[in-house]
């Protein structure tokens, strides 16, 4: 038996520690990412916008919310609150076009970045649907200065 590795093996054990090296840096790369906390002004605005969330989707997602709630959303946001805050179910049903789904959407980036729910089910109508609502949120969360 020789000491000596092959071409074929040399090329082999090369690349392998190249991957390595690479696992190596990535890991060194995600333990030296920083955070900084927010302000104490940002976090008291916060504090004082997630006790509504008429208020939080006006602030947080001036975006989809740019005008004025009617009296039915309104009514609909208070309701979906009170399903976030306490639990519970309610049908909901307005004109179409009238911001339903995109109040939904919102709300479910609500119920988990202020802690109200560990967990949110979001349901569509069809997997184009589905994909939509996940688009959104990764949106808001990747995008959204505000948050």
């Amino acid at each position: 038996m020789t000491d000596q590795l092959s071409e074929k093996d040399y090329r082999r054990a090369a690349s392998a520690m190249r991957g390595i090296k690479i696992v190596e840096n990535i890991r060194r790369q995600a333990r030296t990412f920083t955070h900084t906390d927010p302000s104490a002004a940002i976090i008291r605005q916060r504090t004082r916008m997630e006790k509504s969330l008429a208020k939080w989707l006006r602030f947080y997602m001036r975006g989809a919310f740019g005008l004025q709630f009617g009296s039915d959303h309104l009514k609909a946001i208070a309701k979906l609150e009170t399903a976030i805050r306490k639990g519970g179910m309610f049908a909901l049903a307005m004109p179409r076009g009238a911001g339903k789904t995109t109040i939904c959407r919102a709300a479910s980036v609500f119920s988990v970045l202020t802690g109200a729910r560990a967990y949110v089910l979001f349901v569509a109508a069809t997997q184009t649907d589905a994909e939509a609502a996940v688009e959104f949120i990764r949106h808001q969360l990747l995008e959204n200065e505000r948050l």
